[in-house]
């Protein structure tokens, strides 16, 4: 009898044992899985946060340079002459918008993205050399063109800006979601393992209750 009890006690720590294991098994991978997550939310706020808001940040100074600029070029024009206090003002408002094309050159972008941007850096250089010749007979015309044609694509960077911050917000909500969703898996592992081994503890008290039975008895 003592046999048979030993090899029924050994039996039942090995189902035991195999349940612990598998539930075990499941919340190290649900773990896993979780500091993944941990880190894809990470990503997506620091891209929502570096690459999209700093950057509508860049579009609004720039274009706030485009206008500012525009605005100098058409006051020394209708005063036919550009004092020293404008031509400082327009060299230190070239030096800003090259270096906010600069900090912006250092983001990420998306293939739309990055062409549209080089096409308003290839812009740039053009627009600093407007405003230091006014004899040029065409200068009203340039700075009016180029001015809109640098605004037009700060226009397009902008919607961009808010159509990859929304993809990347429902992205970081579905993320979100499925970290709310391994947490309750494990909750449910967890009273799945205690339901089961109580089961299995029940069921082998029973069985040996039945073997020490002393059949002469009954």
């Amino acid at each position: 009898m003592s046999l048979k009890k030993w090899a029924y006690g050994i039996k039942g720590k090995v189902k035991i044992a195999a349940v612990l294991g598998g539930v075990l098994s499941l919340l190290l991978w649900s773990n896993l899985m979780d500091r993944k997550r941990v880190t894809q939310l990470q990503t997506s706020f620091s891209a929502i946060y570096e690459d999209r808001l700093m950057v509508e940040g860049f579009i609004f100074d720039l274009s706030s340079i485009l206008h500012e600029r525009e605005q100098l070029v058409i006051s020394s024009l209708n005063s036919h002459q550009l004092n020293a206090a404008t031509s400082a003002h327009l060299k230190a408002l070239d030096v800003k918008m090259s270096s906010l094309v600069e900090d912006y050159a250092s983001t990420q972008f998306t293939d739309l993205e990055k062409r549209v941007f080089l096409e308003f850096k290839e812009l740039v250089p053009s627009i600093s050399q407007i405003g230091y010749d006014l004899k040029d007979n065409s200068l009203a015309e340039t700075n009016k063109t180029l001015t809109h044609k640098g605004l037009a694509k700060l226009t397009v960077l902008s919607n961009i800006q808010t159509s990859e911050g929304q993809r990347l917000w429902e992205e970081t909500n579905g993320i979100m979601l499925q970290k709310q969703s391994s947490s309750q898996f494990e909750i449910i592992s967890l009273i799945a393992l205690a339901i089961m081994i109580q089961v299995l503890l029940f069921s082998s008290t029973s069985v040996f209750k039945k073997i020490q039975q002393k059949p002469h008895l009954n």
